[in-house]
């Protein structure tokens, strides 16, 4: 078994189709996106990348990012769908090697390994998308609620385990070294979502942190891999 990484695909079909056409995929291997899947987004849905993953023998994971719908919430109990993997994740009976994770987050071993997964993350576009008429999720970040439920059960876990954590953006600690990225915008920022996350980060024994968001591949201070079209394989 292999779990790869890889970042935000935003629908689109062919970059997906190009990110994988090396790789050597069996049914045991895992493929985990780091957010912005884009399959589902506004009340749309774009079928060609899922048509993509069912070509392969994965399992793909998909983490909820700013540019997708919340899957749970629009697809739980609904006919053609259903959960699966201990009932950790979503899927439609029509795509079966596609996992959605929980819209609010949730750990899960994988493998042997304790994941810790984080959907969700503040859109700078988000204004302008509303005033446009573009298409937009309003309940794209976890709320204030969500992140203590997320960090309750991570508290009821043996906190000397390692864990590896797979997020849609980064921790506050880091902004420092994506900041660079950083779209020029004149307006209020959100950065709840990463004050979160690093709260997280500060109650636990991290392994590995992998997340996408930004639109950029590069490793910052070792442990935290930023993704956008590069694959990568889990730390062991």
């Amino acid at each position: 078994m292999t779990i790869y990484l890889t970042g935000d695909t935003h629908g689109e079909a062919a970059e997906l189709k190009n990110r994988l056409k090396d790789l050597e995929l069996t049914d045991k291997d895992y493929m985990i996106i780091c957010g912005d899947f884009g399959a589902e987004y506004g009340g749309k849905v774009f079928g060609g990348i899922k048509k993509v993953c069912k070509k392969y023998s994965c399992t793909f994971i998909i983490l909820r990012g700013n540019h997708d719908t919340r899957y749970w919430r629009d697809h739980e109990g609904q006919e053609g769908w259903h959960l699966t993997y201990k009932d950790h994740f979503l899927v439609q009976d029509k795509y079966p090697n596609i996992w959605y994770v929980k819209d609010a987050g949730d750990i899960v071993h994988i493998d042997g390994k304790v994941f810790i997964f984080i959907p969700g993350a503040w859109s700078i576009d988000g204004v302008y998308r509303q005033l446009n008429g573009i298409i937009y999720e309003p309940h794209e970040q976890l709320t204030s609620s969500e992140m203590g439920s997320l960090m309750r059960n991570i508290k009821k876990y043996k906190l000397n385990n390692e864990f590896y954590v797979v997020a849609h953006t980064y921790p506050i600690r880091i902004e420092k070294d994506v900041s660079d990225l950083f779209l020029k915008y004149i307006g209020p920022t959100d950065k709840s979502m990463e004050h979160g996350i690093q709260k997280i980060l500060d109650e636990i024994n991290l392994k590995a942190y992998y997340f996408g968001h930004m639109h950029d591949d590069r490793t910052i201070q070792d442990k935290f891999h930023m993704l956008y079209r590069s694959v990568v394989k889990l730390e062991d």
